[in-house]
């Protein structure tokens, strides 16, 4: 894989520009060998554009990012979460090389209300907030349940978990998905989708994982099929809570009828 990324870095001219995320060793590895000029970024101190929230919660984020340890501005987002001040942080890095100033970048940023299907607000019933997001890499889960955390501070965390992808079909990150969770409060896995598609004995375990979160000291159960998940979450929520259901799919409808079946119980 790091092969193929070291090819895309040199398909970019001398003449270009490579925005990269220095946080990752992967990603400073394969950039070694570029031709273009190289602009970094990433969390906390380091070269390059720079960036640390101030604060986070409902509304979103306010960050200041510096530029080669020299305050360039403080931005405000309606987005919570690491991975998306990063993001944010390599489009500052972009716009500023394409002469675009702070004020003008801060105007946007506080406007972009994110993608659908990340961090996507279904909707609110008996008090319940049920959240859709696309994770299912292990890294992405951590990171949108640490998104969640810090937008719903105080919060109960429910994360609801379906595993349907070639990611998470096979074993290969069977331990390191026990370990990202751990932003969340309770935990449901569903059964995982197709997983004849993936190789006997390299199949990904549902109930080891479901295990390894109770060694944990995780509160986690499999349920396989979506209407006993809706049954479960409807008995055990309350208002207040948070329910983040990751999919990579529909996942047989279950975000539209959990919100009527906790409108239905009030």
């Amino acid at each position: 894989m790091k092969e193929a990324f070291r090819r895309l870095v040199a398909l970019v001219p001398p003449d270009g520009l490579l925005v990269y995320c220095a946080d990752d060793p992967n990603v400073r590895e394969v950039v070694q060998g570029a031709r273009a000029a190289l602009v970094p970024y990433g969390c906390g101190r380091g070269e390059g554009f720079r960036g640390e929230v101030r604060v986070a919660g409902a509304d979103g984020m306010e960050f200041e990012v510096s530029r080669d340890g020299v305050l360039f501005g403080v931005f405000r987002s309606p987005l919570t979460g690491q991975h998306n001040l990063r993001n944010m942080l390599g489009v500052i890095a972009v716009a500023h090389h394409r002469g675009i100033g702070a004020a003008a970048i801060g105007e946007g940023l506080k406007t972009f209300a994110g993608m659908k299907r990340r961090q996507d607000v279904r909707g609110v019933a008996a008090g319940v907030t049920v959240v859709d997001d696309f994770a299912h890499h292990p890294t992405a889960v951590r990171a949108t349940l640490a998104a969640t955390r810090d937008r719903y501070p105080g919060r109960r965390i429910w994360a609801v978990f379906e595993p349907r992808t070639n990611t998470t079909r096979r074993s290969v990150f069977q331990e390191e998905y026990a370990r990202s969770f751990d932003d969340a409060g309770h935990i449901v896995v569903a059964a995982v989708d197709h997983p004849e598609r993936a190789p006997e004995g390299g199949r990904f375990s549902v109930e080891q994982l479901v295990a390894d979160l109770r060694m944990r000291g995780k509160d986690a159960d499999y349920i396989p099929a979506v209407p006993d998940i809706i049954s479960h979450l409807v008995r055990e929520t309350r208002r207040d809570d948070v329910v983040l259901v990751m999919s990579n799919g529909a996942f047989g409808g279950l975000h539209d009828q959990l919100l009527a079946a906790l409108a239905a119980r009030g």
